[in-house]
């Protein structure tokens, strides 16, 4: 009898969720978050098979396109584009703009400015992770830490150092950079001053929970990032829709016509999105497709 409900409600769920996708116009174009909103778990494959599920349903309906604060040579990042068959890809937190898995569009940090972000991030004993063109690189204040990041991350790091080995000419074109806090509740603080110092140069926007500040290129961040795609599509902005949880997700709202935020998301995200989507954890953009399919047969 259990087996039973179990098979009926798994079929009632792949029907809400068909039913949802026969609605959606061939045009959309979904611009998908990573961690905090497709990822929901935390080792192993990042994505569920629910989540990867309503992905390849979707995918042939409308366009996806991957949208996150980490490098295009992140595995997870290709894992993913591999596994949903998908080609284009914003990265690095708008920094990178890939189309046809090439690179089309960069935006390098000001070369002149990244001895004061270090600087920075080294007397406010910041952890730093560098994005450059060899990947991911991150710097921390004491061995200790250094030894453990070996420990537990070491096949995520090019290069895994301290402060006191830190050469920032030996990064080449450096497309973003990201401070992380051990507290998020000074982060605003952290925050207020790097836009005091270096606002005139690089956008900064919270990320993975607000223990993360992201540093890009004055030139761009993901709204902006999304906007130029748009634009080399020739798309009109109101058939984007962008899902996310974080500020950085936030840049996108002037430039997408739909947003939806993850229900673990931040309050300003929320506050300025259209739609509230449920909590990322346990296939939580399989549930958001699954309600848009109830609501779809209901009305």
């Amino acid at each position: 009898m259990v087996l039973l409900h179990y098979k009926i409600n798994k079929q009632l769920h792949k029907y809400f969720l068909y039913n949802w996708i026969m609605n959606i116009e061939n045009n959309k174009t979904y611009f998908i978050d990573l961690d905090g909103t497709l990822f929901d778990k935390k080792v192993g494959d990042r994505i569920s098979h629910k989540n990867l599920s309503a992905m390849l349903l979707v995918k042939n309906f409308a366009n996806i396109v991957l949208s996150t604060g980490r490098s295009y040579s992140d595995k997870h990042v290709m894992h993913t584009m591999h596994r949903l068959g998908i080609t284009d890809a914003i990265c690095s937190s708008g920094a990178e703009i890939y189309i046809d898995n090439v690179r089309k569009y960069a935006f390098f940090i000001d070369n002149e400015i990244l001895p004061m972000i270090v600087d920075f991030a080294r007397n406010n004993k910041l952890m730093l992770v560098i994005f450059d063109q060899n990947g991911e690189s991150i710097y921390l204040q004491r061995s200790i830490e250094r030894f453990l990041i070996n420990f537990f991350a070491s096949s995520k790091f090019h290069i895994i150092s301290t402060f006191k080995k830190l050469n920032i000419t030996n990064h080449i074109n450096i497309t973003k950079i990201a401070l992380v806090v051990k507290n998020k509740f000074t982060v605003n603080r952290v925050l207020a001053k790097l836009d005091a110092l270096f606002g005139q140069y690089c956008n900064f926007h919270l990320a993975s929970a607000n223990y993360v500040i992201e540093v890009t290129s004055i030139k761009t961040n993901k709204g902006l990032a999304t906007s130029l795609y748009m634009q080399d599509k020739q798309m009109d902005p109101e058939d984007a829709v962008h899902i996310g949880d974080s500020d950085s997700d936030f840049t996108t709202r002037p430039f997408v016509g739909h947003l939806v935020a993850m229900k673990n998301g931040t309050s300003k995200l929320k506050s300025a999105a259209d739609e509230i989507a449920p909590k990322s954890k346990n296939g939580g953009i399989w549930k958001y497709f699954i309600n848009k399919g109830k609501n779809k047969k209901d009305n």
